[in-house]
């Protein structure tokens, strides 16, 4: 039994879709198609771009797979806190006019945190979505927004 849950951990074997050990797959290209809006956004009058998931898993495995490992916020609208609350978010650190890189599940409830947060921002607009494919299965849907120019306000 130990064995075949490393071989399902390293390599899923068994058709489970949305068992504990499989979520953890796939975010190896999530992060990869993070990474290419990151680079082809630019900062213009020193805007930042900032990295955000909604929840505590998303924010540290995109974290994890990103080649330079930054921080990633975890914004927890809607959800229960966790330890990235108690750490500085991104209300603490960015300035006004930064942007935010927004990765957020295709979930029906997923658009609530979007309306949360579609005041406090110029612009609100979906860049990418993803999830599974014939060629890869293991792909979580997601989808990746982006919030542009911050007015410095955030959601109670």
């Amino acid at each position: 039994m130990v064995a075949l849950a490393y071989l399902q951990m390293l390599t899923p074997v068994l058709p489970f879709r949305e068992e504990m050990i499989r979520r953890g797959h796939g975010w190896d290209y999530v992060a990869q198609r993070v990474n290419v809006l990151r680079g082809s956004s630019s900062s213009v009058g020193g805007r930042r771009i900032w990295l955000a998931g909604n929840t505590y898993q998303d924010a540290s495995k995109l974290a994890f797979h990103l080649p330079d490992h930054p921080g990633v916020f975890a914004l927890n609208l809607r959800s229960r806190d966790n330890q990235y609350s108690i750490w500085p978010g991104f209300p603490d650190l960015a300035r006004p006019g930064d942007d935010l890189v927004f990765v957020l599940s295709n979930r029906r409830d997923s658009p609530g945190p979007i309306s949360d947060l579609h005041p406090h921002f110029a612009r609100v607009r979906v860049v990418d979505s993803i999830g599974p494919t014939a060629e890869r299965p293991e792909v979580p849907e997601r989808r990746i927004w982006l919030l542009e120019g911050w007015r410095g306000s955030w959601p109670e």
